[in-house]
This record gives structure tokens, sequence and C-alpha cells, in this order.
């Protein structure tokens, strides 16, 4: 039994991947409905929702989470091309995985991957910066050892104030997945492949992004949606970046759409 992986439904292949700070419980209300049509085959990030820990502490690197989906393909796919779909740092991992194209991929999904490494790349210097001083502010509150630091990263990619309508326990539990988000951080940073690559991807993409969210998350997703040949981009009213779980019927609807 592989560790890293929960397998929901029957039917056509569908590898989802969480975000940081979050676990497969992420896609609950989604799979409901998914899983009557689809295989859900849910990724779980390592040192996330009870999964080993990182291997890569020296170097983060993506090809860590790569390789276990890679892995999760050939053992639960039947060597079928999957509908990829991936949320916030889950959605940079997807991508990547379709940039490096060692998994088929009949579709992908990404809703608001944060994915800061192809800002620079297109000159959309506003944007990274943002996200630059963002990364740097939060790092000065945990070397200040500010109580609950993790809600800045909640509240910058969501509506301010979000992190404080958590239930206290899940402000609380996020707190030891600090050292997971940094490396996060890194990998968002550093990813391999860039606009060449997103050119030269065959299957329709699509960017699914909360009407609330961080308007930067919006530039990220009309980025790749420009650059994808088969990309496009759609938005659910009323939520923001955690529209997956928040918004759960209308993320299925747009992401099923034809």
């Amino acid at each position: 039994m592989n560790p890293y992986i929960d397998v929901v439904g029957q039917g056509q292949p569908m590898i989802l991947v969480h975000g940081s700070f979050a676990t497969t419980s992420t896609w609950k209300g989604m799979v409901k409905q998914l899983a009557e049509h689809h295989l859900c085959i849910l990724v779980k990030l390592p040192g996330h929702g009870g999964s080993p820990d990182i291997t890569d502490t020296s170097n983060a690197n993506v090809e860590t989470e790569l390789a276990i989906i890679e892995q999760a393909w050939r053992d639960y796919a039947n060597g079928e091309p999957v509908h990829l779909v991936g949320h916030s740092f889950g959605g940079v991992v997807a991508l990547a995985l379709a940039l490096k194209g060692s998994v088929p991929i009949r579709q992908l999904t990404l809703f608001e991957p944060v994915a800061a490494w192809l800002l620079p790349q297109v000159e959309d210097h506003f944007a990274y910066q943002q996200v630059m001083d963002f990364v740097a502010d939060y790092q000065d509150a945990l070397e200040r050892n500010e109580p609950r630091a993790a809600g800045r990263v909640v509240d910058f990619w969501g509506v301010q104030g979000s992190f404080a309508t958590l239930p206290e326990h899940i402000q609380d539990s996020l707190a030891p997945l600090i050292p997971h988000n940094l490396r996060h951080w890194k990998i968002c940073q550093n990813v391999p492949w860039g606009v060449r690559e997103i050119r030269q991807l065959a299957m329709p993409v699509q960017l699914i992004c909360g009407g609330d969210s961080n308007p930067v998350t919006h530039r990220i997703a009309e980025h790749i949606a420009r650059l994808a040949p088969n990309g496009s981009k759609q938005q659910v009213a009323g939520a923001s970046h955690m529209l997956v779980t928040s918004h759960a019927n209308e993320c299925v609807a747009a992401m099923m759409a034809d």
C-alpha cells in the first residue's frame, strides 16, 4: 500500500494534489461527486496527512513530489491518461509534472497555482515583487517567533482575515507544517521548466480562481492560460483561495465544463 496515496471511486483516472498546510480532505466535497465516474487518486504531499516526511531537506526539489505521482500513475491508472488536478502548491506540482511530460495527461486543471517562478519569466515584475515582499515578511515573522505566523500565508493568498475565521484547532495545526511550507516556497521559485514548455502543452489546461482571491493568483493563472495553446481561465464568484473546499459544487461544475 502506498502511504502517499488514497484511492476513491471508479472510472476514468483522476489524480488530485492538495496544497501546502492541507491534506487530502481538501477534496472531500468534490470527491463525493467526482468518484461517481472517476477513480480519484488522492496524493498526500510528504509530511502531510500522516504521510512519510520529506527526504530532500538539504536541497528542495519538486522531483520528490513528481516521483510520488509517477508511481501512483503506474500503480493505479492502468496506463491510461489522467485528468490531473492541483490546488495552490499542488497546482505548482501538477503543472511541473505536465511540463516534465513523464505521465500522459488528458486534461490539466489548476486551482490557483502559486507558480511564482513564472512571474519574472513573463516580466510581471510588479506581481513578483508582491510575492517576494510577502515571503520576506513571513520569514521575518518566523524569526521573531510570531504566534501563528502561518496565518500570514492564509491571509496573503485569500481574503485578509481568513485565518482568524478558522477554528482554533485548525489554526494551531498549521504550525508544525511551517518547515514544509518554507520548502514549498523554495520549490515555487525554482521549477526547472518555463514559458517554452508551457507553450508546448497539448492538453486542455484549465485555470480556476476564486473571485475574492489575491489578484496575484489571477495574474499567475492568466499568464498560464495565455501561454498554453489550449488554456482557459474561469472564476468562481464569492470564493477565495480555499475555493475547492468552500465552493466544492461550483468547482466541480467548472472543471467538468466542456
